[in-house]
């Protein structure tokens, strides 16, 4: 009887051996599964923090607003440009899908009573050699560039009414989309 008990745990023996190197096997299976699932998951973190977070079509028009109020307010004129511009060009009443509001003035259209009168709502340094402003309105960003000279599209901008107020747009707006696409 003792043979046959020492048998038996000798084959209890070699079965949890076999069983403990069966579950090594499947262990590192799945570890190696793991392995090769952590460039898909590092792929689709990538693409996620790609993705552009718009603004939604009120809080543009909103920040759009704001800004002409601002600016209207230091009696600047200027042009709105970019994807908001075409889409107010293109469509009667459009549902607004932008990154940021973009904006351009002529650098003698920035004059001194005009930067005094909106630096109380832009935190900026608004000195006579800014090419650029950037201001964040809620989740909205806005730039606004200072152009030196007329590239052939602000002097004689064109009119269109969005909701309740007048924009300008660039004219002629060919020339405006040529001078952007070569700056892209």
């Amino acid at each position: 009887m003792t043979n046959m008990t020492s048998s038996q745990s000798n084959r209890e023996e070699i079965a949890q051996i076999f069983n403990f190197e069966e579950e090594v096997i499947e262990e590192k299976k799945e570890e190696k599964k793991e392995v090769e699932k952590e460039p898909v998951k590092q792929a689709k973190k990538e693409i996620v923090k790609e993705e552009k977070v718009y603004p939604d079509h009120y809080e543009l028009t909103d920040a759009l607003f704001w800004i002409e109020d601002i600016l209207g307010r230091g009696l600047i004129d200027w042009v709105l440009v970019g994807d908001i511009a075409d889409q107010i060009r293109k469509y009667n009443d459009p549902t607004l899908l932008a990154d940021k509001i973009e904006l351009e003035i002529l650098r003698g259209k920035f004059t001194v009573s005009g930067r005094k009168m909106i630096s109380s709502w832009i935190p900026q340094s608004l000195d006579d050699t800014l090419t650029e402003i950037k201001v964040q309105y809620k989740n909205v960003p806005i730039h606004i560039k200072i152009i030196d000279k007329d590239p052939g599209y602000l002097k004689n901008p064109n009119t269109v009414f969005f909701y309740v107020v007048d924009f300008k747009l660039p004219n002629p707006y060919e020339v405006y989309l040529d001078v952007r696409n070569n700056n892209n």
